[in-house]
């Protein structure tokens, strides 16, 4: 198992790349409309683009779902 510095795990990515591709985008358009101007918008979009650019899906992890191709 394998630990960063601080210790903790590191997140498994669990997210295909075409909802990355579309979680980034997306997160990236909302975050661009809202900041500044809406907190719940501007939640849901770094939300969206920390998905995208990460590959991990926190819900995913609850409910043990993967999107990801295998490899």
């Amino acid at each position: 198992m394998n630990h960063h510095e601080n210790g903790h795990q590191p997140q498994q990515i669990n997210v295909s790349s075409w909802e990355r591709l579309l979680s980034a985008s997306t997160g990236g358009l909302i975050l661009s409309k809202s900041l500044g101007r809406s907190l719940p918008g501007t939640v849901l979009g770094a939300a969206l683009a920390y998905r995208g650019l990460s590959g991990h899906c926190h819900l995913y992890d609850l409910l043990n779902v993967s999107t990801a191709e295998e490899g």
